[in-house]
């Protein structure tokens, strides 16, 4: 759709809230407002339309351009960048896992989409149990899902499943996940929101000083959020 603006007249007094009007009405259409048959007309984007991303690093990584925002985070496989959660702290309660969060920024309502990419490596470990079986997934040590601001459940269809691996015949239970969730925001209201991470560790006490499941580790992961104007 094309972009009609009254003009101001000479001798006029212009307001501020009739100029901030304006101003939005151009960002919104420069922004979200341009189709196919606004560009067939003639050949007229030149090197001055086009603005550069803005590239900010810590504490928040993201590119920032015109119309979306993309937030990244990485920390590689070291034992001094992991995730570690311990049942005896957080038994079956939704923490956070480090570095697997990123706060979202939508100005107006219902008018952007938000797809997250995520791939993290997890295991239990330091456990008590035994592989007399040989099974290799028979015990849910715990679980990690993906969340919305304050949200008390994981969004569908994001719950990864995390197997007790502490006996060496449970080595192949130590997995490497991904996500790739495209969020259904057209409900979510112009504001800040949050999107991160959360894991729940589970498991029944063997021995006063014994469980089956103690640690859960989050190693190498990455994770991206991309929000972008419809």
């Amino acid at each position: 759709m094309g972009l009609s603006l009254t003009l101001f007249t000479n001798g006029t007094v212009i307001s501020a809230t009739d100029l901030m009007s304006r101003i939005e009405d151009i960002e919104t259409f420069v922004n979200q407002g341009i189709v196919q048959t606004d560009l067939t007309d003639s050949e007229w984007v030149d090197s001055h339309h086009i603005y550069k991303p803005e590239f900010r690093g810590s504490p928040d990584h993201r590119v920032n351009a015109v119309s979306a925002d993309t937030h990244y985070r990485y920390w590689p496989h070291d034992k001094f960048n992991r995730s570690i959660h311990h049942k005896d702290v957080n038994d079956e309660a939704w923490v956070s896992v480090k570095g697997m969060s990123a706060p979202i920024k939508v100005p107006t309502d219902g008018q952007f989409r938000c797809t997250v990419y995520a791939c993290f490596y997890t295991f239990e470990a330091g456990g008590g149990i035994v592989d007399a079986s040989n099974a290799r997934e028979n015990t849910l040590a715990a679980e990690m899902g993906l969340f919305f601001d304050s949200g008390t459940t994981p969004i569908t269809g994001t719950v990864r499943p995390i197997y007790a691996s502490c006996d060496l015949n449970r080595f192949v239970a130590r997995k490497n996940h991904s996500w790739v969730i495209d969020l259904d925001i057209a409900t979510i209201t112009a504001g800040t929101h949050n999107i991160g991470a959360k894991v729940k560790v589970s498991g029944t006490a063997i021995l006063a000083l014994l469980t089956d499941v103690k640690h859960v580790w989050v190693d190498g992961r990455s994770f991206i959020v991309d929000v972008q104007a419809r």
